[in-house]
């Protein structure tokens, strides 16, 4: 999977009071009000644009068409004989699979906070 240290990613900040993204969060300028703010880790993978993957974003697959969720923590597949702690996707059809960098092509289309509609 995915070797580079948690400390060491990227994150975004979903900013609570002003409801607005924040991307390039730095924890050194906002560490005095932190709580206001939900992080998103980088997945460290990109899109078919090149567009950084988030946790919190919804990508689609481009073949199938499915949207999906990605989410961050504890994952277990039955159906992929898979489990662990690390980004998966919940999706409309597939329960959760492991993200990592395969040949499937993936669009970011929107985030969770921005763009709550698009998995209804």
């Amino acid at each position: 999977m995915i070797d580079q240290p948690i400390y060491d990613r990227r994150y975004r900040g979903w900013c609570v009071p002003t409801q607005k993204m924040e991307y390039n969060f730095s924890f050194a300028k906002r560490i005095d009000y932190i709580c206001d703010y939900k992080l998103m880790m980088s997945t460290t993978l990109c899109d078919i644009n090149n567009k950084e993957i988030f946790e919190g974003d919804i990508i689609r697959d481009i073949s199938s068409g499915i949207r999906y969720f990605v989410k961050y923590g504890i994952y277990k597949s039955e159906n992929y004989s898979a489990e662990g702690i690390g980004f998966y996707l919940r999706g409309e059809k597939i329960e959760r699979v492991r993200v990592e960098s395969t040949t499937v092509l993936y669009e970011v289309i929107g985030n969770i906070f921005e763009d709550k509609n698009i998995l209804v």
